[in-house]
């Protein structure tokens, strides 16, 4: 009986012992459900994206269409949810990853800055089109002459040609990953450098430097300052 006794306090023990070190679980606020339901989200989904960057004290929020003062219009309706996650050193390939596996699900995920030390926003809108990241943040190279239309033009080539997935974007830059990269990449970075200069001017000084840059990565960083 004593030996009984004393197995059974033993496990008592050790299950008080594992709840203690037992991280907290990610659920949806209240306020976020209702969120949620504004846009017609699946909350499943959605609280799928939460756990998938690991947020657990974040809040989710909404965020609008910017405009052509790259303001957030007020007046459209929202268009998607996003959250400050904690910055991983490797997010590039943690945000490819998990857009396939929300795209299959009808939803994507994309960077919405890069310069945010610490945090990382990361937002989520319904669809699978990558280049529709690339509206709702309205991309533009306005001081060259280089408008959103002009961008999502360029991309859908890129697309049509080597595949490539849409990361990240804000008002003046894109980012973006290749399935396959062009078989001439001499002529490819004289294209890259043409369309978007600031790459080189204010970034790998040369085109021979971002074309190993962007052999390299297997990705390239778009922006227009």
């Amino acid at each position: 009986m004593n030996d009984l006794l004393s197995c059974v306090l033993l496990f008592f023990l050790i299950c008080i012992t594992g709840c203690k070190g037992a991280p907290p679980s990610i659920t949806l606020s209240d306020d976020e459900k209702k969120l949620v339901r504004q846009l017609d989200y699946d909350e499943d989904i959605t609280l799928h994206f939460k756990k998938e960057f690991g947020a657990i004290k974040v809040e989710l929020r909404t965020f609008r269409q910017l405009n052509e003062d790259f303001r957030e219009d007020d007046k459209m309706p929202p268009v998607g949810l996003y959250a400050n996650f904690r910055r991983q050193n490797d997010w590039e390939s943690v945000v490819q990853k998990a857009k396939s596996t929300f795209q299959s699900k009808g939803y994507n995920v994309f960077v919405m800055d890069t310069l945010c030390g610490a945090d990382l926003p990361i937002g989520i809108i319904k669809g699978n089109d990558d280049l529709d990241i690339v509206r709702i943040r309205q991309t533009t190279g306005a001081n060259i002459n280089v408008y959103n239309e002009d961008i999502i033009k360029r991309l859908a080539d890129w697309n049509s040609k080597y595949g490539i997935h849409v990361l990240g974007a804000g008002v003046d830059w894109v980012q973006i990953s290749f399935d396959e990269l062009p078989k001439n990449m001499d002529q490819f970075s004289k294209e890259v450098y043409q369309f978007c200069p600031d790459s080189v001017e204010q970034g790998t000084e040369t085109v021979a430097a971002l074309k190993r840059e962007i052999i390299k990565c297997k990705a390239i960083f778009l922006w227009w300052d």
